[in-house]
């Protein structure tokens, strides 16, 4: 996707796209539609840091219906890789 840029050796998790983006910023802003214009990551640690997880430093750039301006926002997003050595942490719903 052109939207999104890597400032990052690894790329993020599939599923952090444009979508993901889309819909935390219109639930967390409480906007019905918000528009992406540009998602821009950064790994905010090396590997290892975190137990199970990886931390990503993203820059979301948008425009919200509710202003009509672009708008800046720094987001911290966590992922945690589903592995047979996580999966439990799913079926204990810890990160629910």
């Amino acid at each position: 996707m052109d939207r999104i840029k890597l400032e990052t050796k690894n790329e993020p998790p599939q599923y952090l796209n444009e979508q993901f983006f889309k819909t935390a910023l219109e639930d967390g802003l409480r906007d019905m539609r918000v528009d992406i214009k540009k998602i821009i990551f950064a790994e905010s640690n090396g590997g290892g840091e975190n137990y199970c997880s990886k931390i990503y430093r993203a820059k979301a750039l948008y425009r919200s219906s509710k202003h009509q301006l672009d708008e800046e926002l720094a987001l911290i997003v966590k992922s945690i890789a589903i592995t047979p050595a996580t999966q439990f942490l799913e079926e204990l719903a810890v990160y629910l």
